[in-house]
């Protein structure tokens, strides 16, 4: 296993100076999906990296009175220091 800045050297020797102006966290990011530093990912890259859609989940199913509740919950101690 080869340390991120070992990686990075060899792969965008011409850059070291901009490589040595970034973070460790941007460095791993740059390793972790292997873009180009100078232009990123192309689009067919990048959709075969993503994982995840970009999705809300669905509000949940409750009964209208539940809607009556939530105020007087709200209020209740334990929200009180929760929301602390």
């Amino acid at each position: 296993f080869h340390s991120v800045d070992d990686t990075m050297a060899t792969q965008h020797g011409d850059n070291n100076e901009i490589l040595s102006k970034l973070s460790r966290a941007k460095l791993e990011l740059i390793q972790k999906y292997e873009a180009n530093l100078q232009h990123g990912l192309n689009t067919q890259q990048a959709a075969q990296k993503r994982v995840h859609v970009n999705e809300v989940d669905p509000p949940i199913k409750c009964p209208a009175w539940i809607c009556c509740l939530l105020p007087c919950i709200q209020h209740l101690p334990q929200q009180k220091l929760f929301r602390q």
